[in-house]
């Protein structure tokens, strides 16, 4: 597998699906890798179609759906079109895992794209990484993600909790002049102790700038 920063649609419009998929650049007259021909290029997501989490998914995979569109009706990457297997997890870490499998040796996809979640994430990776298939765009700011010596599969889109926090932070104290925030989280047991992380590690202020409060429990289905 070969990435590189441009392709066929660079400098275009596009969603986010597609900008990643331009970027995944394959000779064109090679197709030693799973799930490319000389013909397409397939991906596979699983993601929570159905639970508590289905807007995310559903709306995860109609911007994938119509990126792909969009690709195809340009020709595709390097004159292939691009299709994609969708399983639902239901934004269950044991689905996630079995349909990961199934994608990667049933269907050999060439990536899993648009994954939800952190739970399902953190199983699901531990498939990919060890088939060595990318594992592209999941939809969660988890720093184990961004750990590339442990997970180098991993190809992120999103920002990071980390980032996001630091940016509101930044928006806040520097445009607004506020220097004394609250902040009320949920813990819940995917996230353990990283729930607090972004919150502990900031380096912009002292202890005194924030005051927290837990709420502990599970979401409603």
């Amino acid at each position: 597998m070969r990435l590189a920063a441009g392709g066929p649609a660079a400098g275009r419009p596009a969603s986010a699906a597609l900008a990643l998929l331009v970027a995944v650049s394959l000779p064109s007259g090679a197709f030693a890798e799973a799930g490319v021909t000389d013909a397409e290029i397939v991906f596979g997501q699983s993601a929570a179609f159905t639970g508590p989490a289905e807007e995310l998914g559903k709306g995860m995979r109609a911007g994938i759906r119509a990126a792909f569109e969009e690709a195809n009706r340009d020709g595709g990457v390097n004159g292939r079109t691009v299709r994609l297997v969708e399983f639902d997890d239901g934004y269950e870490p044991n689905r996630a895992v079995a349909n990961t499998r199934r994608l990667i040796e049933e269907e050999e996809v060439f990536a899993l794209i648009g994954a939800v979640g952190t739970p399902t994430s953190r199983s699901a990776t531990l498939v990919t990484e060890e088939a060595g298939v990318p594992y592209v765009a999941p939809f969660t700011g988890a720093a184990f993600l961004r750990d590339h010596e442990r997970l180098s599969t991993v190809v992120n889109l999103r920002a990071s909790y980390q980032q996001e926090v630091d940016e509101i932070v930044d928006r806040l104290m520097q445009d607004r002049g506020i220097t004394r925030i609250g902040v009320l989280y949920r813990m819940i047991p995917s996230g353990g102790p990283s729930t607090q992380a972004p919150f502990g590690r900031l380096p912009r202020a002292d202890s005194s700038w924030r005051s927290t409060a837990c709420i502990r429990g599970t979401p409603r289905r």
